[in-house]
């Protein structure tokens, strides 16, 4: 993520949860990738935690299905 909340980096797993190629997700934010607001919201949080504090922290999603747990590491 930037600092705008959009992101800058997704990999191939993350590319094909969305459906989506690397050119049509990069630079968008997650209600843009249809992210429910709970799920955004939390992303938000996290990235402003890490903003305001300038340390690390690790976030973790747990899903059911095929894509299993998401880890992201806010830097």
């Amino acid at each position: 993520f930037d600092l705008e909340h959009r992101f800058t980096y997704a990999n191939a797993v993350l590319l094909q949860m969305w459906g989506r190629t690397r050119e049509e997700a990069l630079g968008k934010n997650c209600l843009e990738l249809g992210y429910p607001d709970w799920h955004a919201a939390m992303h938000d949080r996290e990235i402003e935690q890490v903003k305001a504090t300038k340390a690390p922290i690790r976030g973790e999603v747990p899903f059911n299905g095929t894509f299993g747990r998401r880890i992201y590491d806010y830097i």
